[in-house]
């Protein structure tokens, strides 16, 4: 993947490592908070390890937080 040009090109990347690495984690939704690049993107998943992998993915692109 080559660097994002915008801040949804990062989610959009975000999402889909979530999605090839991380078997059993499933997003359910995407709010806008406060502004459109202040987002709230809503993830289920079915064992502790899978939620913490998925947390962990968010957390290496850049200006993202996780929360379990």
């Amino acid at each position: 993947m080559g660097s994002p040009k915008t801040p949804e090109d990062l989610e959009e990347q975000a999402l889909a490592r979530i999605c090839q690495e991380c078997l059993g984690v499933e997003c359910v939704g995407n709010n806008v908070v406060f502004a459109p690049n202040d987002d709230d993107d809503v993830f289920t998943a079915d064992n502790i390890e899978a939620a913490t992998n998925a947390s962990t993915l968010i957390r290496t692109f850049e200006h993202m937080q996780a929360e379990i």
